[in-house]
């Protein structure tokens, strides 16, 4: 797990390049970010004034505030964005997924001040393709073709799966929820997976037959570690406590 959240990178650009499986949060306002041959991984960034670009990546989570955005060559990908111009998909991609943005940080108002990014213009939805038209010329139904390039490179994030994402580091600042607008059936979506959350843990409660002082938190919090612990994870807990506590020492 990677993290930074101080002023180290303010205004500057920032590449990401042939990661694996890692777990990376840069919570700052950045100039432009370039993600490229990364593979299962989950990145978070603050807020991007310029472009974000991703290429060659592929079974990895973004999520970000960005001005502009750039896919190429990627497949298998779950984006959670507010960007302010339409994203653009370049070259073929495969099952890119994007939803609105679905996080915060206590910092994030302010980082969107500073880049000038708005909060009420998303064009998660509105994507734009650079299609290879050269491939459909010779075709008859090349319209039809190029609308099944399209479909197969972008879909909605379903509203079954819209779930906050929490970033795992406390910094300084008075945001205290998500900030982006959030469309009508997005935001309803939100209230009732909150509701079959809400039944989930009620029932969890009820089978593991949890008592008064016992709650639901502390069991699953000791099923947490067990996992952890049979699973060889122990490691990325023990690297969060190390940036909390780096956290607050600034």
């Amino acid at each position: 797990m990677y993290s930074f959240e101080t002023d180290e990178f303010h205004g500057k650009s920032v590449k990401i390049r042939n990661c694996r499986r890692c777990y990376i949060y840069i919570l700052l306002p950045i100039t432009n970010v370039h993600i490229s041959g990364c593979y299962d991984c989950t990145i978070v960034l603050g807020v991007v004034g310029g472009v974000t670009s991703i290429e060659n990546s592929s079974g990895s989570k973004i999520i970000t505030c960005s001005r502009n955005l750039q896919i190429r060559n990627c497949s298998d990908m779950g984006l959670n964005v507010l960007v302010n111009t339409p994203p653009l998909f370049l070259s073929d991609n495969f099952n890119i997924i994007i939803g609105p943005y679905n996080s915060f940080y206590s910092s994030l108002k302010r980082h969107l001040t500073l880049a000038k990014l708005s909060t009420k213009e998303n064009y998660w939805n509105e994507p734009l393709f650079y299609e290879p038209i050269h491939l459909f010329a010779n075709f008859e139904n090349k319209n039809q073709l190029m609308e099944e390039f399209r479909k197969r490179s972008f879909s909605e994030q379903p509203l079954q799966s819209f779930i906050p994402f929490s970033i795992p580091v406390v910094l300084s600042g008075n945001t205290n929820h998500n900030p982006v607008k959030l469309p009508e059936r997005y935001q309803d979506a939100l209230e009732r997976n909150n509701v079959s959350l809400r039944m989930y843990m009620e029932k969890f409660a009820q089978k593991h037959k949890l008592h008064k002082g016992y709650g639901t938190k502390h069991r699953v919090q000791q099923l947490f570690e067990e996992w952890l612990i049979e699973s060889g994870n122990m490691n990325q807990i023990l690297v969060l406590v190390k940036l909390q506590t780096q956290t607050k020492q600034l």
